[in-house]
């Protein structure tokens, strides 16, 4: 799916989905894939600001790095495997501080100025 389709549909559930009296809805949109930018990019270009309460990040890791393949063990993992999926864990700082960057440039009210945890 593209993150343009994607806006569009998520635009059109915002549109129908409302609040109900002492019980407003958080409308989430499903953000980007690790480091995908662009995804982010469009959707805060493309959904009004009065439409979306948050976005998610979606980051994963895995010991052995393939998706695809053998993914590793979630509770048989050896101290090389633990080390490895905790160094993979690091990258996560380096994604929200950028997705951030892109969210605060178009949503400056709530840009988080002194950084955001």
């Amino acid at each position: 799916m593209t993150p343009e389709y994607y806006a569009d549909l998520y635009k059109r559930y915002a549109t129908y989905a409302r609040n109900y009296p002492g019980a407003p809805l958080k409308k989430i949109a499903s953000g980007a894939n690790s480091d995908d930018y662009r995804w982010t990019e469009v959707l805060m270009k493309n959904i009004p600001r009065n439409q979306m309460w948050g976005v998610t990040l979606h980051y994963y890791t895995l010991p052995t790095g393939n998706w695809s393949g053998s993914k590793g063990s979630a509770t048989a993992f050896n101290e090389q495997e633990y080390f490895k999926t905790m160094k993979n864990c690091l990258h996560m700082e380096e994604l929200v501080q950028k997705h951030s960057a892109i969210m605060d440039k178009y949503d400056k009210e709530s840009a988080c100025s002194t950084g955001c945890r």
